[in-house]
């Protein structure tokens, strides 16, 4: 069965192509829904021609979902300084899993993005095709809107937010930067956090545990209402996919309402990602 989707990404075509080469942008783009872990080894640090990957699938994280062989087949240039990057692999609930990217600049600053993917069930595949793919049309719709808001930050800012660093490791640095500052001041670290961590279940619930604590502490009955309030939408939030880029977490925004990044918070991530590089 095969399905297409595309989105138009506020960004250069050229930068999409560098960052389909990334494995990082790969994780970063299927998670929190999906988490890939390599069965052998680590990752790589790029997908190149010939990379034949077998990778553990784990849903929300922690759900196993068996395994997946990702196997990258040579990128393609195509006219106007777009790109074609086909993965032709399969796993052990997929007979075939063949899925291609094309980027195709719109302007200088525009670009297409486009998933084609056809799949085919091992297990009696008349039956379970159909479901095969409407559970991978669900998964690519996830991948586009989590490469549109990378490419809205990335229009933003285009300066690199933070290097290819473990995410647990910056939130607890942005964490531990922020303890170090008189109560009333660890806020905006902790935001800094949020924005960071709010991808992945355990971190997102860990900076929202420290924000009631440091709403506790100092007894700010707005803020911890707002806390326990966005603790009990924690799981349905990652479930629905319902994580808006940019905001800080607190009780004086809405929980629901992307944001732009405010410099303080930008300037925060980025001296806490140099510490974590000193």
């Amino acid at each position: 069965m095969k399905f297409s989707r595309a989105t138009e990404l506020p960004v250069p075509a050229d930068w999409v192509i560098e960052q389909l080469a990334q494995t990082r942008s790969f994780r970063h783009v299927s998670a929190p829904l999906m988490r890939f872990t390599p069965v052998r080894g680590a990752w790589p640090a790029r997908l190149t021609p010939g990379t034949d990957l077998e990778l553990h699938m784990a849903g929300f994280g922690w759900l196993p979902l068996g395994r997946q062989t990702v196997r990258i087949t040579a990128p393609m240039e195509i006219d106007g300084g777009g790109a074609t990057l086909c993965d032709d692999g399969s796993g052990q609930w997929l007979r075939r899993w063949h899925h291609r990217i094309t980027v195709q600049p719109l302007d200088a600053q525009r670009c297409l993005y486009r998933d084609d993917v056809e799949v085919q069930a091992r297990w009696w595949p008349r039956l379970m095709t159909g479901p095969s793919a409407l559970m991978a049309r669900a998964f690519f719709a996830h991948r586009q809107r989590r490469w549109l808001a990378l490419a809205r930050q990335q229009a933003q800012d285009p300066t690199p937010l933070w290097p290819p660093l473990r995410r647990g490791d910056l939130v607890r640095a942005l964490i531990d930067a922020g303890a170090q500052a008189a109560p009333r001041q660890r806020w905006p670290w902790l935001e800094a956090a949020h924005v960071v961590g709010q991808a992945s279940l355990p971190l997102h619930f860990r900076v929202h545990a420290a924000m009631l604590a440091l709403a506790w502490q100092t007894r700010d009955v707005r803020e911890v209402v707002g806390q326990l309030a966005r603790l009990a939408l924690l799981v349905p939030g990652h479930l629905l996919q319902r994580l808006p880029s940019g905001n800080p977490g607190r009780a004086r925004v809405s929980a629901f309402a992307p944001m732009a990044l405010e410099t303080g918070t930008v300037q925060r991530i980025r001296a806490a990602t140099a510490a974590l590089k000193d």
